[in-house]
């Protein structure tokens, strides 16, 4: 074991607690051992950053993690609201099929990165052109077509593993 190693050892031992005492009282129990984990694995990437004294560092970066966290959730939630949102009309649907659709919708964004997310919603909900998702995003928007058929290329896989996996349990 080299010593950067036993310096993490030495700092995750030592903080813990006290790290895990932090998330517990700012989020769910259920989130509170990823959070933890994140806090630490940044510990690890930045070891040769973190002052003698970690534990405000340490918790600076739990607060971080604990905001990027809240962001995703009311991304998360935002675009839930957004999708009930929507007149089952406006699919020229049965209201029940629709609300199958959504779901599958939801779910299957679900299981895409938040930047494929991110790069689809912004083209369907907001209407953006490829330009404007390049600013948004800073990039080009040759980058942001690339990125947007990779996104939809994975939306359309998930979707259809969501099918398989129905089938699958139906049969």
């Amino acid at each position: 074991m080299d010593d950067g190693s036993r310096e993490f050892d030495r700092l995750y031992e030592r903080y813990k607690p006290y790290v895990d005492a932090f998330a517990r009282r700012r989020c769910d129990v259920a989130s509170v051992d990823d959070v933890v984990s994140e806090v630490f694995a940044v510990a690890w990437r930045r070891l040769s950053d973190i002052p003698a004294d970690a534990l405000p560092w340490l918790y600076r970066t739990a607060h971080n993690v604990l905001r990027t966290r809240y962001r995703s959730e009311q991304r998360w939630l935002n675009l839930s609201q957004k999708l009930a949102a929507i007149p089952a009309e406006r699919f020229g649907a049965d209201p029940a099929d629709t609300a199958g659709e959504r779901e599958r919708v939801l779910e299957a964004l679900a299981g895409i990165s938040d930047q494929d997310r991110e790069v689809i919603l912004l083209t369907a909900w907001e209407g953006l052109t490829q330009t404007e998702i390049g600013a948004v995003l800073e990039i080009s928007s040759s980058a942001v077509g690339v990125r947007l058929h990779r996104a939809r290329k994975r939306l359309r896989t998930a979707m259809a593993d969501q099918t398989t996996q129905r089938q699958a349990n139906d049969g």
